[in-house]
């Protein structure tokens, strides 16, 4: 066999079209942890990465906004009526 005429074999893993480069960690307590295992299994996804992923980026999170006037107004009018 002439090596010329052999083509090489690709060897290894395909390259993906979007590879994930960016990787972020975040830290659990214990208790937390549970919570997040329990989450996790009622979820039925298969990795904890795409639990995350979904978790973080398909749901809107919530933000509490505290007005300090109102609640002034409201501990004023509590006072008022005792």
């Amino acid at each position: 066999m002439n090596i010329e005429n052999v083509e090489k074999k690709k060897r290894g893993r395909k390259p993906k079209a979007e590879p994930q480069r960016n990787r972020l960690m975040i830290r659990l307590n214990d208790k937390d942890r549970e919570r997040f295992l329990q989450m996790y299994e009622k979820s039925g996804m298969k990795s904890y990465s795409a639990f995350i992923t979904d978790c973080v980026l398909n749901s809107k999170p919530k933000v509490t906004v505290i007005n300090k006037s109102t609640v002034d107004f409201v501990m004023i009018l509590s006072s008022f009526f005792k």
